[in-house]
């Protein structure tokens, strides 16, 4: 009895975990479809040289389109911000030691300097 209870329920969760990704990739193909397909509508009718209006919004649409995608993939996911910030925050503190190891050196060689 115990056993089937405990296979049932990790049935449910797998079953969960499946919807859960089935749910992230539509989402993924709702947001990315207009996105990509837009832009290259627009890349269609900037062949015709008559129409420069296109050729315009395609070289803006496709500028953009990049970085959508950043935003919306990237700067979004969790994780990724998570290692932004933990690495900014290590440039900073390096940023400061460094600094403030440049400020002694300079220190001690001027006393170094006023000395001879």
């Amino acid at each position: 009895m115990t056993v089937k209870a405990a296979l049932s329920t990790k049935k449910i969760q797998s079953s969960k975990q499946k919807y859960v990704k089935a749910r992230t990739a539509i989402k993924g193909v709702l947001v990315l479809t207009p996105l990509l397909g837009i832009t290259w509508i627009i890349g269609l009718f900037s062949f015709n040289n008559d129409l420069i209006v296109f050729q315009f919004l395609f070289a803006i649409a496709n500028s953009l389109q990049g970085f959508l995608i950043f935003i919306l993939y990237c700067f979004r996911n969790p994780q990724v911000r998570t290692a932004f910030t933990k690495n900014r925050k290590n440039a900073f503190i390096s940023w400061v030691f460094n600094s403030a190891t440049r400020k002694s050196e300079r220190s001690t060689s001027r006393k170094n300097m006023s000395s001879v």
